[in-house]
C-alpha cells in the first residue's frame, strides 16, 4: 500500500525546517531537503541528491532529467523511507510533481513542510495521491531521532571513492557513504560481477 503524501503545516513566519533539521539522518533513512532558492537551477532533483550526501565533482550544468533519474537511483540505493521538503510552499507546482513521481517510484513517503497554504497548482500536482495533513510538531514526533555519532568508526565517511584503489568512478556524483555500493548492481552471477556458481 502506498504511503500517503503529507503536508506538514508550520506556524507562519517561522523557519519551517528548523524543527525537522535534527531528524535528517541517512542512517535512519530520513532525508530533509533544503531546496535551492528561486527556480532551483538544475532542478529539485539536484537538491535531493545533495541532501543524500552526493557531491558534484565540478560546476558543469547537467540535464535535469538525468538528475531526476539519478535521484531515483539513490533514493532506492539508500532505502530512503522519508523525504521531507522544507519550505515547499516556495517551490513551483512542477517541483511538487517531480517529487511526487520520484517518491511514488521509490516507495518513499513524501512530506512537504509549508508555512502558507499550498496553492491550487501545487495541490493539483497531488491530485492522484492520498494526502494527509499534520503539524510540524506531529511530524517531528513521528520521525525517528537521529542516530548517535559513529564513535566506533564502522561507517566509511571518507571522501570520493575515486581517491581509493578498487572502487570504480561514479558518474555525475560521488558516493561518500558505503562506497562498496559503487560496484555494478547485483546480477545472476552474484555481487559485483563475481561468480556465485560452484566453479568458484
Amino acid at each position: 500500500m502506498t504511503r500517503p503524501v503529507q503536508i506538514a503545516h508550520a506556524a507562519p513566519g517561522m523557519n519551517s525546517t528548523a524543527a525537522v533539521n535534527g531528524r535528517h539522518d541517512l542512517g535512519n533513512a530520513v532525508i530533509v531537503v533544503h531546496p535551492t532558492p528561486g527556480h532551483g537551477g538544475e532542478g529539485i532533483a539536484r537538491d535531493v541528491l545533495q541532501a543524500l550526501g552526493k557531491r558534484f565533482r565540478d560546476h558543469t550544468p547537467r540535464d535535469p532529467r538525468r538528475l531526476q533519474t539519478l535521484a531515483g537511483i539513490w533514493l532506492r540505493a539508500e532505502l530512503t523511507r522519508e523525504l521531507v521538503i522544507g519550505g515547499a510552499d516556495h517551490r513551483a507546482a512542477s517541483d511538487w510533481r517531480i517529487l511526487r513521481d520520484l517518491c511514488r517510484e521509490t516507495h518513499t513517503r513524501l512530506t512537504f513542510v509549508v508555512e502558507r497554504r499550498p496553492n491550487r497548482d501545487q495541490l493539483a500536482a497531488l491530485r492522484d495521491e492520498d494526502v494527509r495533513e499534520l503539524t510540524v510538531s506531529e511530524l517531528v514526533c513521528e520521525l525517528p531521532p537521529a542516530t548517535p555519532p559513529d564513535t566506533w568508526g564502522i561507517f566509511d565517511e571518507s571522501g570520493s571513492p575515486d581517491e581509493r584503489p578498487g572502487y570504480p568512478p561514479v558518474p555525475d556524483v560521488d558516493f561518500p557513504y558505503f562506497p562498496s555500493a559503487c560496484c555494478p548492481s547485483t546480477t545472476r552471477r552474484g555481487f559485483c560481477g563475481r561468480s556465485s556458481g560452484p566453479g568458484r
